[in-house]
């Protein structure tokens, strides 16, 4: 019993000390609905929070800040959520399901609130402190930002015809009793289209095919060009839902800059 209290009071820590984070987040969200007359249901949009959190030092006045000068375990992650779960990767964060889809290609420092010009706020040496400045002071040892990516829950209607489509294309799929083969293109591995078959669920497949390529190409769409062929093939034969091939090519833009 003890120990589940103990977990629960650690799993609310990190939310209460981004609750002032949260608020502007909401803030943000009413402006946005104000402005954009498309946004019919505000139930439907929803914004992923990411803080990054860095400590440092000044050395000659300058202030000297990294992700990796922070002191584990007593500081948070570099990158962590709201709940302050580690982020290791942006363009991996997953959506809630598949009923969701990002619409802003990229995540965006919020700035609203006692920040500096890049979105920083500073502390003295805490960052369970309640004391955080938009303008930097010698003896400030930490700094925080706030990431935030706008997402919007599609209509129910596509998400069940994306649903009919896949069993209908899953009972063709076994009438034939065969499994189409894709060839393996020079640098992928060789079981690649085996592990994605094996996931259980398109977003594990998107973070799989996602992390593949991006060891080949290094973000280079130039190279990608080379390989856009095979990956759209695999893709086609592997990812269930229409809705999810089009979020993985949707990333994989954004990673790319397309």
């Amino acid at each position: 019993m003890e120990r589940r209290q103990k977990a629960t009071q650690d799993a609310l820590v990190p939310r209460l000390l981004h609750a002032d984070y949260r608020a502007k987040v909401e803030e943000f969200k009413k402006v946005r609905i104000i402005q954009d007359s498309s946004i019919l249901d505000s139930t439907r949009l929803e914004y992923d929070m990411v803080i990054e959190n860095q400590r440092g030092i000044s050395l000659f006045g300058i202030p000297l800040y990294g992700g990796n000068s922070l002191v584990h375990p007593l500081d948070p992650p570099n990158y962590e959520t709201e709940s302050g779960k580690p982020v290791n990767d942006f363009e991996l964060f997953p959506l809630p399901d598949l009923s969701w889809r990002w619409t802003w290609d990229k995540w965006r420092v919020l700035m609203i609130g006692d920040l500096d010009e890049q979105g920083w706020s500073y502390a003295y040496t805490r960052f369970r402190s309640h004391r955080w400045r938009g303008i930097y002071r010698v003896n400030n040892f930490i700094r925080r930002r706030l990431w935030i990516r706008e997402r919007i829950q599609e209509d129910s209607n596509l998400i069940e015809k994306d649903l009919t489509d896949s069993m209908i294309t899953q009972n063709l799929e076994s009438i034939k009793k065969t499994k189409s083969p894709v060839d393996t293109e020079s640098g992928f591995p060789a079981d690649l289209f085996e592990l994605l078959e094996d996931c259980k669920i398109d977003r594990e497949r998107t973070e799989l095919l996602l992390r593949t390529v991006l060891e080949k190409t290094k973000g280079d769409k130039t190279i990608l060009q080379n390989y856009y062929d095979f990956v759209q093939k695999i893709v086609d034969k592997t990812f269930v839902f229409n809705n999810s091939k089009k979020l993985f090519w949707d990333q994989l833009a954004s990673v790319h800059h397309i």
